[in-house]
């Protein structure tokens, strides 16, 4: 059994842990420079505020509507985050962070009432950190985060759903007719993995809802769409096929990638996710990382004449991490295995961003702090 622990409105949430003012009025966070709208409050959602949609175009909201506006603060975020998963952690045997504001856990072999652990830990958290979440459990990740979707979405639009599901929502304790119910009256396009471009064709071929793509014969979606596709249908009717090492790296570099005190802010791109559904339906990808075994390492950096079993490089669009040091590490820093991890992604990937080896200036001193304003938005995959 996973649960899918999100914060709501993340970075307005933390705006307004500090700044009580902006409670209940709306609210949208600005981009590094103030270009455009990159966090709204539900308030401002209300408004018509798009994700990502440009400052000037909806800054005349400030008069019309009390539309308020703050400049981003990753470094506040980045610790809010830390917080927030800090005290998540602490209600499952085992924590997957996959995002900034966003958390699995899995609570195999847990016993009681799931629905009152996840409004207990909702309490807890709102105590300790000041931050809304919403919860959803399922037997597989992807029920989860429709649970969690659901929850989001019963609470913040009463009738939408039934109202029990609102804030924590256990997809398994409902009725065949209460599951099939919900999942009629959720789009498809909200299942993760879907996007906009598969879900797009998915409802151009009459699969409108998740219900809809439930009843799909699998095989069909495989040969129309991708194995992916395939694999998510049957995640959705309750067969875990996402291996936990694979799901656990991917959060792990989707971690890394979105760290306020990574390159998003150092250079100031922005990584967007790229799931393998969406790269089968044609999305472009500018930057790849895969965990490879030292073999297939020496192939895929082969033109670098990489040959030694420790190594990973940077080539051709993709950042190669060598499975060897993923595992074991490096001498340098010990036992500290999530360090060395870090190091490694943003290593690789900041020469994928264009920079090139650094000295240090002199031993203990700091390491040189990387420069450069790219202006690209790298997408990545794994």
């Amino acid at each position: 059994m996973f649960a899918l622990v999100d914060a709501n409105n993340m970075y307005v949430s933390c705006e307004r842990v500090f700044q009580p003012r902006l409670c209940g009025r709306p609210v949208v966070v600005l981009s590094s420079n103030d270009g455009a709208c990159i966090a709204r409050s539900n308030e401002a959602k209300d408004l018509g505020v798009r994700m990502a949609q440009p400052w000037f175009q909806v800054r005349h909201l400030e008069r019309s509507a009390g539309l308020l506006a703050v400049s981003a603060n990753f470094e506040l975020y980045g610790d809010m985050s830390s917080r927030m998963m800090a005290v998540v952690a602490r209600f499952a045997p085992r924590q997957e962070v996959y995002s900034i504001d966003e958390s699995f856990l899995d609570f195999d072999g847990v016993r009681g009432d799931l629905v009152g652990i996840g409004r207990n830990l909702r309490a807890t958290v709102l105590m300790e950190t000041g931050l809304p979440t919403s919860v959803g459990f399922g037997p597989t990740k992807t029920l989860a985060k429709l649970a969690n979707h659901i929850a989001k979405t019963a609470d913040r639009k009463p009738g939408s759903y039934t109202g029990h599901l609102a804030q924590v929502c256990n997809l398994v304790t409902l009725s065949e007719a209460d599951r099939l119910k919900a999942f009629a009256a959720t789009e498809v396009g909200n299942v993760w993995g879907v996007g906009r471009k598969i879900g797009a064709r998915l409802v151009e071929g009459g699969v409108r809802t998740v219900l809809d793509l439930v009843r799909c014969d699998v095989a069909t979606l495989r040969k129309q769409f991708s194995v992916v596709l395939e694999k998510t249908v049957l995640e959705l009717r309750g067969t875990s096929c996402l291996s936990i090492d694979e799901a656990l790296f991917a959060a792990t570099v989707a971690g890394i990638l979105s760290d306020p005190q990574g390159w998003q802010t150092a250079d100031g791109v922005r990584f967007v996710p790229v799931s393998p559904a969406q790269i089968a339906a044609g999305a472009g990808v500018d930057v790849r990382v895969t965990l490879a075994t030292p073999t297939l390492t020496g192939k895929l950096c082969g033109p670098l004449n990489v040959t030694a079993a420790n190594v990973s490089c940077w080539w051709g669009g993709r950042a190669v991490l060598n499975l060897h040091r993923w595992v074991r590490g490096s001498a340098t820093y010990g036992t500290d295995l999530t360090s060395y991890r870090t190091y490694l992604v943003n290593h690789e990937v900041g020469h994928g961003l264009g920079h090139r080896h650094v000295s240090c200036p002199a031993p203990g001193r700091p390491a040189p702090r990387r420069s450069g304003r790219p202006t690209a938005r790298p997408r990545w995959s794994w």
